[in-house]
């Protein structure tokens, strides 16, 4: 059930980033092509492109969780036996979950301050921007919970 939960989530997560860099990519590239060559700089390229960071690095937090790619000291933990690196992998895991419901809360907290505020260039919506928090918290969560059931299964020898 996790592991089809894991890479639908991949499945739909990994190409999404690939497309809001993309948009990132061409936004940048316009707005260099519009102040240098057309000598008149677009208002809303920089503010988007900002944007569009934060969310792809939201994202990529979460993408980074469901690949175990999170960091940790590789060379301190190989050092333990492979029972000892399993437990300490789920308690990172849980450690994570923590961080994620904290990230979770704080940031739908945040959403309805700012959702009455509008950005100086695009004129949308601050919550739009603040809604990569709780989404990536979410999806972080989702991967977490695939891992310490991994961590779980891996520890009592069932995988």
């Amino acid at each position: 059930m996790f592991e089809k939960l894991r890479n639908t989530l991949n499945m739909l997560l990994k190409p999404l980033i690939v497309t809001l860099t993309i948009l990132m990519v061409l936004v940048v590239f316009m707005q260099v092509v519009f102040r240098y060559v057309l000598q008149s700089p677009l208002a809303w390229s920089e503010e988007l492109a900002r944007y569009l960071s934060i969310w792809i690095t939201f994202l990529g937090a979460a993408a980074a969780i469901g690949a175990r790619n999170h960091i940790k000291i590789d060379a301190f933990i190989s050092m333990f036996p492979q029972k000892v690196r399993k437990f300490d992998e789920l308690v990172i895991d849980l450690l994570q979950v923590v961080f994620a419901v904290t990230m979770l809360v704080a940031g739908g907290m945040m959403i309805p301050v700012v959702m009455g505020n509008l950005t100086p260039a695009l004129q949308t919506s601050f919550g739009y921007v603040y809604a990569s928090i709780p989404v990536s918290a979410v999806l972080m969560t989702l991967f977490l919970a695939s891992n310490i059931y991994e961590d779980i299964m891996e520890l009592r020898g069932v995988k």
